[in-house]
């Protein structure tokens, strides 16, 4: 049992890390949530060193104080970026980090007039702002340069050779309209107010009180230790996109979204989850059609495709749009003003073709004999 503690310790340590990580890499900072902390004002990157007015040093000083005071010192995340790339969304500014320089631990220390070398400290690339504003793939987010320092990542990442860290600065190349952009530093808060906030609060709780819990039976412990059932019969998935067969991996991932309403795949930059979208796209359209077919009533076949940054949902229009030879299988949607000037016209204008067209019942009938035919073949 021991063992199976010690376990439990590591797991929890695990998650309260990647939540960290999380809260590093957020792509979108409102800087009117107070959680935010926002601080662009008295703070500058002076050769590789960042430099801080003093007293922004002493607020962010008494505010590591007093959660060391509370024995949570690890709420208390400070992280430096640059430049400063903002737009104005619902009458408050949204910053897009590039990424995240770790400098919560300089507030354990003294101020210092000639500021601290960055290069010492760890980061984080914001993966999915480097693909929106520097159009890096898939394949190239997954290899970004991390391991050999600060300077090595920004080198390689922005192919911009520099000597200091102000030079970089100066040298980047910026988003254009409607993003404001200010060469300068600035730091914000990466730990509270986010979506995992409870979540990990309720995660430190667990860690540290006794786990009465874990013993044989409890769900939790047979969740952490228990040895899964073996399936009772095979699932068998009823379509896939036509152009690359699943992998065996993408298979069990259909197999379970067909049985189960919740389906979680996970994996990094170029691990074909949208090649899964695609799958699990296609696997609604012949549901939907096996159902007019067998019953006469028709479903709804709605897939929402949702993502941090606008690539990775291109990427399955632009694998979609040859495949359905139509505009009017999905609409692309986004910002308030890509739905008003783009998907709305495109909404009236299908509802316009299904008003000029005629239902053919006999060519209904065809079809479907034709789909109940292949079904019972593979069944």
């Amino acid at each position: 049992m021991s063992n199976h503690h010690s376990k439990i310790t590591k797991i929890l340590n695990a998650w309260l890390d990647f939540f960290y990580l999380e809260n590093l890499c957020r792509a979108q900072i409102n800087a009117a949530d107070d959680s935010n902390q926002i601080f662009d004002k008295g703070i500058s990157i002076i050769g590789d060193n960042l430099s801080l007015h003093e007293s922004t040093f002493k607020e962010l000083k008494q505010q590591y104080q007093q959660v060391v005071k509370k024995g949570k010192t690890n709420d208390f995340k400070i992280a430096v970026t640059f430049p400063s790339i903002w737009r104005v969304i619902d009458n408050s500014r949204r910053f897009y980090p590039l990424f995240a320089i770790d400098i919560s631990a300089i507030f354990t220390g003294n101020y210092r007039a000639k500021g601290w070398d960055l290069n010492s400290c760890s980061f984080q690339p914001i993966i999915p702002n480097l693909m929106e504003f520097y159009e890096l793939d898939e394949e190239e987010a997954e290899n970004l340069v991390t391991l050999e320092g600060l300077k090595v990542f920004l080198e390689t990442t922005f192919k911009k050779p520099f000597q200091t860290l102000q030079d970089f600065v100066d040298l980047i190349e910026v988003p254009p309209k409607p993003f404001t952009t200010k060469r300068n530093p600035y730091l914000f808060q990466c730990s509270l107010g986010n979506w995992n906030y409870n979540l990990k609060k309720d995660l430190q709780k667990i860690l540290d009180t006794p786990h009465s819990w874990a013993q044989p039976g409890h769900p939790a412990y047979e969740y952490l230790f228990g040895k899964p059932k073996e399936p009772t019969h095979e699932t068998l998935y009823s379509g896939a996109f036509p152009t690359h067969p699943p992998t065996d991996s993408q298979a069990a991932v259909l197999k379970h979204a067909q049985k189960n309403p919740l389906t979680a795949a996970f994996g990094p930059p170029g691990n074909a989850k949208t090649t899964i979208t695609l799958h699990l796209i296609a696997q609604q359209v012949v549901k939907r059609a096996l159902h007019l077919a067998q019953t006469g009533e028709d479903i709804s076949n709605l897939t929402l495709v949702t993502s941090t940054n606008n690539r990775a949902v291109t990427n399955v229009e632009e694998r979609l749009s040859p495949i359905t030879g139509t505009e009017r299988f999905y609409l692309s949607g986004g910002s308030k003003e890509l739905i008003n000037q783009q998907l709305l016209p495109k909404l009236q204008a299908a509802l316009d073709w299904l008003q000029q067209q005629s239902f053919d019942a006999s060519k209904l009938a065809e079809i479907s004999a034709q789909l109940l035919a292949v079904e019972n073949q593979i069944q």
